[in-house]
């Protein structure tokens, strides 16, 4: 038995992104979602690079913000049981707009809160929002990146993007804190 072969308007067809409105050109969907996914991989309630700088400023001790750091990245394992059930649930624009509410509500009690328990509390909703966000966008975004949904191809690209983004925050923050502390230093 032949396997089937896409035509070019199939292709054409699967590499929509049809998340948008149609207002939004077909050229700008897929750069909006990558934004969309840098914002979302790039912010977080606690950074665990910045624990020298947090403890000094909020009198806790290293463990404390160590603590509220996997918070976070519990928050972002425990969402994967639940992804598809989510997102067969929900619709993208829901999912999207909910969990970027709930994300940006999350990181401004962080920021503001000195009460530990809150603050692991809040890491572990944004870490289980971010990943839900994140992992809705690589889905809409999938049929662009391969139309036949050839993993092989995907997941590498997948992969590299979010790691690097976890290496690449990290590196933000690090030159955030030199740049922030050089110029106090300064005043």
């Amino acid at each position: 038995m032949s396997s089937p072969t896409s035509s070019p308007e199939e292709i054409s067809s699967a590499r929509r992104i049809m998340v948008w409105k149609d207002f939004v050109p077909l050229w700008l969907r897929f750069p909006l979602m990558i934004l969309i996914i840098i914002v979302f991989m790039f912010s977080g309630g606690v950074y665990m690079s910045a624990v020298a700088e947090m403890s000094g400023s909020l009198s806790w001790i290293t463990e404390d913000i160590m603590m509220a750091g996997y918070a976070s990245m519990t928050g972002l394992t425990m969402a994967f049981p639940l992804l598809f059930r989510i997102l067969f649930r929900f619709n993208t624009r829901d999912i999207l707009l909910v969990s970027a509410i709930i994300f940006i509500i999350s990181d401004c009690l962080c920021m503001v809160s000195d009460f530990l328990p809150l603050v692991v509390l809040l890491s572990f909703i944004s870490g289980f929002f971010k990943i839900v966000s994140t992992f809705v966008c690589w889905n809409n975004i999938q049929l662009k990146i391969t139309p036949q949904r050839d993993f092989a191809i995907f997941f590498p690209f997948l992969f590299t993007f979010v790691l690097g983004s976890v290496q690449l925050v990290n590196i933000a923050t690090g030159y955030s804190i030199y740049a922030f502390d050089r110029k106090k230093r300064r005043q």
